[in-house]
Order: structure tokens, then C-alpha cells, then sequence
């Protein structure tokens, strides 16, 4: 990032009823294709691929109350210090 420090998300990862169709939707979005392998308690965006990799997953018993069902996993980058 020009001028310093950032920071990138590395995966998004999304709590849900079904994983296989809420990664369907998102493929279409992002025209990306869903993994191999998806299913309605599992399924990835991108995980072999470049860019952030998108998760989505059943959790065990009721989904959360509220609107916090999208967790975004970050890192930072450190901009090159000069000698």
C-alpha cells in the first residue's frame, strides 16, 4: 500500500444454513468457481487460488442471533523501510 503499513483480508468465512448454496451464489458474484468437494455443511472459494479465500460453513446447533455471521481474517502488511 503506497505511503505505509495495511492491512489485507486473507479469507472471509461466512456462518450458514447451506454452505454449498450460499458458495453457489457467491461463485456467481465473484466469478470464481466453488471448490470441489462442497456440501451443504462445507464449502471454499479460492482456497488453492490467489486473493482471499472464501469459507463458508454449518455451524454445530442454531446459526448466531444478529447480524455477525461474516468473520474476515486479516493480516498486516508492512510497507519496504528504507536502509
Amino acid at each position: 500500500m503506497p505511503g505505509g503499513d495495511g492491512m489485507k483480508v486473507g479469507m472471509y468465512s461466512f456462518d450458514c444454513r447451506d454452505a454449498a448454496a450460499l458458495a453457489g451464489f457467491w461463485t456467481r458474484v465473484l466469478m470464481r468457481p466453488v471448490d470441489e468437494g462442497a456440501t451443504r455443511a462445507f464449502a471454499t472459494i479460492g482456497f488453492e487460488g490467489d486473493g482471499p479465500t472464501w469459507m463458508f460453513h454449518q455451524p454445530d446447533g442454531e446459526l448466531a442471533a444478529g447480524p455477525n455471521r461474516l468473520m474476515l481474517d486479516t493480516f498486516r502488511i508492512f510497507a519496504p523501510r528504507p536502509n
